[in-house]
């Protein structure tokens, strides 16, 4: 499994300042929470699909599709009753604008950019960079159940045989090594931001330094312009 989502394609989304990919998927989930026309929400989601295909993030999307398809159906099934179909598929919409839309975030940022982003837009480094190591982590915490269970099927461990309840005992054993690596990596990323004098100063520098360009003050203007849209029509 990779250890990130981050596609490197050369594309106007990739190089757009990190400020700018914040401020935007905080936006479009505000406009996602707003709209309550179905149309309006649809041209939002197809906008998005687009994007996704442009910057080469379509196989990420696809690494989901069941779980896009599943809170699709649930939330039009679940509003079916007290509700309406509209209000339901209105609902499904918000969901998956909101999933894609994320999707595309971490497709199109780097972790470094994405905690250079947080600490430009005011957030103390120390904040940034925890919210930050959650985007690296949870990839690699998935990498390291892949990588036990393949171990442990090497060994003779079969985990696709049975009904639910023996498929779940059988993936018990993996527990054990699967703390044991998750410890062993929290105690070297400790050893190693300890010395490295992490939050040692108040202020740092960073690696890279972006700056807003032409291309970002469009983008923002562009969703600023949807967002008052979407506060008429709604």
């Amino acid at each position: 499994m990779q250890k990130s989502l981050y596609i490197e394609k050369n594309t106007p989304l990739q190089r757009l300042d990190p400020r700018t990919k914040i401020i935007g998927l905080c936006l479009i989930f505000l406009m996602s929470v707003i709209i309550t026309n179905i149309l309006f929400l649809a041209a939002i989601l197809f906008i998005l699909v687009l994007l996704i295909i442009y910057s080469g993030s379509i196989k990420n999307l696809l690494s989901i599709k069941w779980l896009v398809i599943v809170i699709s159906v649930m939330s039009i099934i679940f509003w079916l009753p007290t509700r309406s179909l509209i209000h339901g598929i209105t609902v499904a919409l918000r969901l998956d604008i909101m999933i894609i839309t994320g999707i595309l975030f971490v497709s199109c940022i780097r972790v470094e950019e994405f905690s250079s982003g947080l600490n430009r837009l005011g957030l103390p480094y120390r904040v940034a960079f925890a919210v930050s190591l959650a985007f690296r982590l949870i990839p690699s915490i998935f990498s390291i159940i892949q990588t036990t269970a393949d171990a442990q099927q090497t060994r003779g461990l079969n985990l696709k045989e049975g009904n639910i309840i023996k498929k779940v005992r059988k993936y018990v054993p993996l527990f054990i090594p699967v703390i044991s690596l998750l410890v062993r990596d929290a105690h070297q990323l400790s050893m190693a931001l300890e010395s490295k004098g992490f939050g040692f100063a108040n202020k740092r520098t960073n690696y890279t330094e972006h700056a807003m360009e032409a291309p970002d003050y469009i983008a923002l203007t562009m969703l600023l312009l949807c967002l008052v849209a979407s506060l008429i029509i709604r």
